[in-house]
């Protein structure tokens, strides 16, 4: 077995700005600490062909010579390691270092190679948005599958949550899946610590899985919304093919997708909403709540009860992960 290093990794960063980049533009160091990483040379691997990319750089497979256990490499390209690593940079290791659970991406080993960091992490099969994409309405995930990976996500998140730790896009291709058919929640890069009172970009999480107060512009925020993200992700296992619940073209569409099914937020069902930033700025036609049966004809009560507790509109009323645990979905047949 794969054991992480018992060294340390200790950065000194130079950051422009404060986390969001709405700060004084002050010059700020600071320095990544954690146990359980160390410096390794890229020998001890055999890197295999990309798996992943996008803006961080590229993830390859790997294989721990010696032991021959797989591996993915992050490499996150960094300009000059020299002038410091980029604050968000910064904050995903700090959070990757940080999460220790079974049903999370487990990061074994962090260290500089040329003008990237390598990132050693936990190297899954499938995801759950490939696996949704190869089932069919005639051909749909079981339903005591779909159960067992919701509960593994949330699980992942009531964790992270306890940590203090906002996961900030969750979604079908970041719920990685092992062999065994178990799920681990990955990808921080746009994660980080939450504070209610700072004031943090809503700008966050892929536009499908995005909760309306984001959409609307709420900068102050927590838990919630990785569980409306939860919420979306439900609702494609409970479908058990793949197709996001609420797919808009842009963030007004996006807005409108979410109403026609949950109904235009009134004085009472989101009595905050007049608040939001941008609440106000695009009319949106009253319509009243759809009934979520109409979409989910075949899935038993409990399982719509939950889903509409966490596709609730008013974020204070929105199930937490702990709480969504508990609900009865998880006790009924099949469990």
């Amino acid at each position: 077995m794969f054991l992480p290093g018992v060294g340390l990794l200790c950065f000194t960063l130079q950051i422009q700005g404060d986390v969001e980049g709405g700060g004084t533009g002050e010059e700020k160091r600071t320095g990544i600490e954690g146990a359980g990483v160390s410096h390794l040379e890229m020998d001890q691997y055999i890197i295999g062909p990309p798996i992943g990319e996008g803006r961080f750089g590229v993830v390859r497979a790997a294989v721990v010579k010696g032991s021959g256990m797989p591996a993915a490499i992050k490499f996150i390209t960094i300009s000059r390691l020299d002038e410091g690593i980029p604050h968000p940079t910064a904050r995903e290791l700090l959070v990757a270092i940080r999460l220790v659970h079974p049903f999370i991406i487990r990061t074994y080993e962090i260290f500089p190679s040329g003008c990237s960091l390598a990132l050693v992490m936990e190297r899954c099969k499938s995801d759950l948005a490939t696996v949704l994409s190869g089932r069919s309405a005639s051909d749909p995930l079981s339903t005591s599958k779909a159960k067992s990976l919701f509960k593994m996500l949330l699980m992942a998140l009531a964790y992270m949550h306890s940590e203090g730790i906002l996961h900030r896009d969750v979604k079908p291709s970041n719920c990685f899946l092992t062999g065994e058919g178990e799920l681990r929640l990955g990808d921080f890069g746009l994660s980080r610590l939450w504070d209610r009172e700072a004031s943090m970009t809503h700008e966050v999480v892929s536009r499908w899985y995005r909760a309306p107060e984001l959409l609307l512009g709420q900068r102050h925020y927590g838990p919630e919304i990785d569980m409306w993200s939860s919420g979306c992700v439900l609702a494609e296992l409970l479908r058990g093919y793949s197709g996001a619940f609420f797919a808009g073209d842009g963030e007004i569409w996006q807005l409108s997708r979410i109403f026609d099914v949950l109904g235009t937020p009134t004085p009472k069902s989101w009595p905050s909403a007049v608040l939001l930033p941008d609440w106000g700025k695009v009319h949106f036609e009253t319509k009243p709540p759809q009934p979520l049966r109409v979409f989910f004809p075949d899935v038993s009560e409990a399982a719509l009860d939950l889903l509409q507790q966490l596709l609730c509109l008013d974020p204070q009323k929105r199930l937490t992960a702990a709480g969504a645990l508990r609900h009865a979905y998880f006790c009924e047949y099949p469990t």
